[in-house]
């Protein structure tokens, strides 16, 4: 079995409450958390619905950037204050899994760069 592609989910880590956050991009992405994550640290993430149609990775991340168009300038300044961005790429493999290859083109990593969001893969291994 080849990997297959799950999701891309946005995950903001801040030291700031990110319920603003989660109310501006309310009718773009679905919430699937916002709350406390450690002591002193809140998480938010966020999933955009995709159909069996656009499961493209690099697709997704493109959606997941363009929600940086709705934000208001004080959401702007608490994404740019938090302490974590990044966007987690979710496979799911199992344990005789071939190489797999994800190519993302270097106009997706530039935009990636410029919104400072890293990138993560999350593989997911059935037995």
């Amino acid at each position: 079995m080849s990997a297959r592609f799950l999701n891309a989910d946005l995950e903001i880590t801040s030291h700031q409450s990110l319920d603003a956050l989660v109310h501006c991009v309310a009718d773009r992405a679905c919430n699937l958390y916002c709350g406390t994550f450690e002591a002193d640290l809140y998480l938010a993430t966020f999933e955009i619905p995709a159909g069996e149609t656009d499961r493209d990775p690099e697709l997704l991340i493109h959606r997941l950037c363009d929600l940086w168009s709705a934000f208001t300038p004080a959401v702007h300044m608490l994404v740019k204050d938090a302490k974590r961005r990044v966007i987690d790429l979710g496979y799911e493999t199992d344990s005789d899994q071939e190489p797999m290859k994800l190519e993302l083109s270097a106009a997706t990593l530039s935009r990636l760069a410029t919104l400072e969001v890293g990138l993560a893969f999350t593989l997911y291994c059935q037995e």
